[in-house]
């Protein structure tokens, strides 16, 4: 690449990144087959544009280098659109606040990623549903499939691990974190304590759609300010970004299992469990519905009932929104 520029890599081509080079640009992998990065070198981006991109491609990758994108506002990495596609063993850093996503993954099939470390000063990893915004979720594509695994997480802002908050998707099914470190996670610089949909590992729904089969196993939380979040919302970020609960939706079958979270911050939200359905008249109502919660221990203490103190629920006396919890020690 000369100066900042891009560089587009096409079908069945490779490009790759020599030990101890540093590329100014971006290497975009678009609509292509077979197509990879490679290497042990760093690209770094000094414009506000995605730093390296997977879109509308299948069976490519990116593997071993090293992606830095130190501009504000402007997501870091993406794979979007996509089946088929792998991030390995990367690092992915963008320390400015904010929208500063390390990676995020749209509406994309059959992914893996696998022992990649994201520093960064928002959303480390989210998984989201964008476009199509006048259609509704049953009418849009899926996210399905989705393998995140040895992944070393730390984000300054949002969640280190977050499903949204933009979901117009059919479906979001079969979507794992496993064999993982959250390193570090803070929820907001400037509104600490107060926006209920930030944690570490977080489920936000702006759209009424549905979710299936998440596992988050072996998971090791170093620190953290809110532990989990769940569940549906009419807005995000101060009424910015508007959602629509007017279709139906809902949360299921999700299995929380050798969660460990050893540290407390001293905040009023430290190891908290937020789980919300959603309920208002004119609207289909929103469930979250067999959770499990499997050696999930929280300052050495196994979680073992509904009525620990670490969760809260918006289940009433009328109504209960979240229903059929479990927890397993052994």
């Amino acid at each position: 690449l000369k100066g900042n520029s891009t560089l587009k890599v096409t079908d069945g081509w490779s490009a790759y990144l020599a030990a101890g080079a540093i590329v100014d640009g971006q290497i975009y992998i678009e609509h292509s087959k077979n197509s990879h990065v490679s290497g042990r070198g760093m690209l770094m981006n000094g414009e506000r544009r995605v730093v390296a991109m997977i879109s509308g491609s299948e069976n490519s990758g990116m593997e071993g280098i090293i992606v830095h994108g130190h501009r504000a506002q402007c997501w870091n990495t993406i794979i979007g659109e996509s089946r088929g596609c792998s991030f390995r063993n990367m690092a992915l850093i963008t320390t400015r606040y904010a929208s500063t996503d390390g990676l995020d993954v749209n509406l994309s099939q059959d992914i893996v990623v696998d022992n990649v470390f994201i520093r960064s000063a928002d959303d480390a990893v989210a998984i989201k549903a964008l476009g199509n915004h006048d259609k509704k979720p049953a009418e849009c594509g899926v996210n399905r499939n989705l393998s995140f695994s040895r992944m070393q997480l730390w984000n300054d802002c949002n969640n280190a691990f977050g499903i949204g908050a933009e979901t117009r998707a059919s479906v979001y099914e079969n979507i794992k974190l496993v064999d993982s470190d959250v390193l570090y996670s803070y929820d907001d610089p400037n509104f600490h304590e107060k926006l209920e949909e930030r944690s570490a590992l977080n489920l936000c729904a702006l759209q009424g759609t549905y979710f299936k089969n998440l596992l988050y196993d072996n998971i090791r939380v170093n620190r953290c300010q809110r532990l989990i979040a769940m569940g549906f919302r009419s807005d995000f970020w101060f009424g910015s970004i508007p959602g629509d609960q007017t279709t139906p939706g809902g949360i299921g079958n999700v299995v929380f299992r050798n969660i460990t979270s050893p540290n407390a911050t001293g905040s009023s939200i430290s190891n908290d469990i937020l789980l919300y359905g959603w309920h208002k008249e004119g609207t289909p109502d929103k469930y979250i519905e067999n959770v499990t919660f499997e050696n999930v221990s929280i300052m050495g203490h196994l979680l073992n009932n509904i009525n620990s103190p670490y969760i809260c629920t918006n289940n009433t006396a009328g109504l209960d929104l979240v229903k059929n919890v479990k927890f397993i020690n052994h």
